[in-house]
């Protein structure tokens, strides 16, 4: 069920030496959300309406040769929440990324990890990632992602992924036709 809903925000940032300043405001009028009981047998699920409003910060720091460091916080605040919740939509999230590039910038090597609670107990991932650009154009990769439930007693996105850890490998070619 795919119900329209009003959403309304505002994003910005703002460099100041080697950091960059990032901010969002959003709010998300009568958004769908699931409700219900997943306790039974069969677990019963519902969809209610709430206004939930999230903001998130950020900050980006590059003052390390060719290194980028990147930490994002956000909290939301439903304001009609209704009882039932399966997840908690204004839970805390936090997420980290650090990038770095090698070999005159031919290789890049990305990690990144996000935890949703303030103790992940909702869940976690994180993920690493490297790309070699073989010619110009050409690019080869691979990546690495692990899902983590959170805690047992508690329902996350992530819930039901333990076995579901994800290996990629890219090819990429990039060209132009005249």
């Amino acid at each position: 069920d795919h119900r329209r809903y009003w959403l309304i925000g505002h994003s910005g940032s703002k460099p100041s030496g080697d950091l960059l300043f990032k901010w969002e405001l959003v709010a998300e009028l009568d958004k769908p959300i699931n409700t219900g009981d997943l306790s039974g047998p069969i677990p019963l699920i519902a969809i209610d309406e709430a206004t939930l409003v999230t903001g998130l910060l950020g900050v980006t720091y590059s003052g390390i040769s060719e290194t980028t460091l990147a930490v994002e916080v956000t909290k939301g605040l439903l304001l009609d929440a209704p009882e039932n919740l399966i997840f908690p939509l204004d839970a805390p999230a936090a997420a980290l990324r650090i990038s770095r590039t090698f070999l005159r910038e031919t290789l890049r090597v990305d990690a990144a990890a996000t935890a949703l609670g303030l103790t992940a107990q909702y869940g976690w991932l994180a993920r690493v990632e490297a790309q070699y650009a073989l010619i110009d154009g050409l690019k080869v990769g691979a990546a690495f992602v692990h899902y983590g439930t959170g805690d047992d007693d508690e329902f996350g996105p992530f819930t039901g992924l333990d076995a579901h850890d994800q290996f990629l490998a890219k090819l990429r070619w990039d060209f132009t036709i005249l």
